[in-house]
């Protein structure tokens, strides 16, 4: 309600899950000078608007598009959520063992990247941020832990499928990602920045991972859902 110009002052208590743990609860003394009020009128919902926004001819069509991307993108965030529940199920029935100094590992490349990550977004030292958030290092592994311990034990369950399966990536597919990769470019720049890519190894690693991962999670969830069909024992691969 307040006016271009107009001086307010008021109080503010933040709730208590706010985002910096040592302000939660505290009341602010919040000063306010307005200096501009803008308002914005929004476009009839017509077969013009359909038409300045992409190649529509009337609105019905931009409709079913969107309609359309919101379907995929709920599809995907379900089959995500699916995947999520059999990886839990499976090591649920997993009997794996974490020596220590595996766990502190990942703790270790977990707290890595929450450091790159505050510099990054927040531009915070992380001592800076600690203090913020009224924490110590010491607070933030323990916190972690559970997470990274959930995350390393579902690593080695997919690590488990994909040798009891005889999943893998050949090098053919990885050639053939890597080389998509470089079909955004400009055609005078392709055949140079696919030779860089099919030549990066760590990048090749990064490639084998995913599309290994993605293999892994497919198989998982045609089991959970009784679709998958029994893999050739060695022997018949053999005979074969």
């Amino acid at each position: 309600g307040m006016s271009a110009g107009e001086h307010k002052e008021a109080s503010l208590t933040l709730p208590e899950d706010f985002d910096v743990e040592s302000l939660r609860g505290q009341t602010l003394q919040v000063v306010i000078d307005l200096q501009r009020v803008n308002s914005r009128a929004l476009p009839e919902p017509d077969d013009a608007l359909a038409q300045t926004v992409g190649n529509y001819s009337t609105l019905d069509e931009l409709r079913e598009k969107l309609r359309n991307d919101l379907l995929d993108a709920a599809t995907r965030e379900a089959r995500r959520q699916y995947q999520d529940n059999v990886i839990e199920a499976f090591a649920m029935l997993a009997d794996v063992k974490m020596p220590l100094a595996f766990v502190q590992d990942r703790l270790d490349d977990a707290l890595r990247d929450l450091k790159r990550q505050i510099a990054a977004e927040d531009g915070l030292p992380f001592e800076e941020w600690l203090r913020l958030e009224n924490k110590t290092e010491e607070q933030v592994r323990q916190e972690m832990q559970p997470g990274v311990e959930r995350r390393a034990r579902a690593g080695l369950v997919l690590a488990e499928v994909a040798r009891a399966e005889r999943l893998s990536v050949s090098d053919a597919e990885i050639n053939e990602t890597l080389s998509s990769y470089a079909l955004y470019l400009p055609e005078k720049d392709r055949d140079e920045e696919r030779r860089r890519l099919l030549n990066d190894n760590a990048l090749r690693r990064d490639v084998r991972t995913r599309l290994l991962t993605n293999r892994v999670l497919d198989r998982m969830v045609a089991i959970a859902r009784g679709e998958a069909q029994a893999e050739p024992s060695a022997d018949e691969v053999e005979a074969s």
